[in-house]
């Protein structure tokens, strides 16, 4: 049985990808989207080409619908980690993907016989432009990559101490109140609701 603290392992074009388990929801996400992204030709069409990038944000549009529909704090809600990050889920939402045209968020279902009884549709925001994020090679080729984001405009507008950094204000990527969007007009589902909830538990 997969540990609620083991790194979200996926696979793409012959590498193996890890990132961070649910609370978090980047892991899942990323896998999620290079699974719908590993049988499309990208490199003959060219990193930033139109078409590329068409069928780029389409398996984030999915991924994301997923995202904030199923993902939240383990402790409080069942995170399907198991069928999410599954390469036979991956195809039937690149079955979905109309290399012509773009798919309108609001009308997008799930493949048939996945997670239909839960298909609700998540209003999606804009990417947050507070988010730094770099890369590191080493000579033998290993990389990582970092990602953080500050959500809204110098975060919470709390330094830590004299470290030189300010807080993050992720709380808002939580949901207050179910069906009420947050500063992006996100709506979260009732398992975002309770992973707010456990985060107060804590403090």
């Amino acid at each position: 049985m997969r540990s609620k603290s083991e790194p979200i392992h996926g696979a793409y074009r012959g590498y193996d990808v890890y990132s961070a388990p649910p609370p978090s929801s980047g892991g899942i996400a990323l896998v999620e989207i290079l699974n719908i992204l590993e049988k499309f030709d990208l490199a003959s069409l060219g990193a930033d080409s139109a078409e590329s990038m068409h069928l780029t944000v389409e398996a984030y549009r999915r991924a994301f619908m997923d995202r904030a529909e199923f993902l939240g704090d383990p402790d409080f809600a069942k995170v399907p980690v198991a069928q999410l990050i599954d390469k036979n889920y991956a195809a039937k939402w690149r079955e979905s993907i109309n290399p012509d045209h773009a798919s309108i968020s609001k009308d997008l279902r799930r493949p048939a016989g996945t997670f239909n009884e839960l298909d609700k549709v998540a209003a999606l925001g804009a990417e947050s432009t507070q988010t730094t994020h770099y890369s590191v090679v080493d000579a033998d080729g290993n990389a990582v990559a970092v990602t953080t984001t500050l959500n809204a405009g110098f975060g919470a507008k709390v330094m830590a101490g004299d470290l030189g950094f300010l807080l993050n204000n992720e709380m808002d990527d939580f949901a207050a109140k179910v069906g009420v969007p947050n500063a992006y007009g996100l709506i979260r589902g009732q398992r975002t609701q309770w992973e707010q909830t456990s985060v107060r538990s804590r403090r």
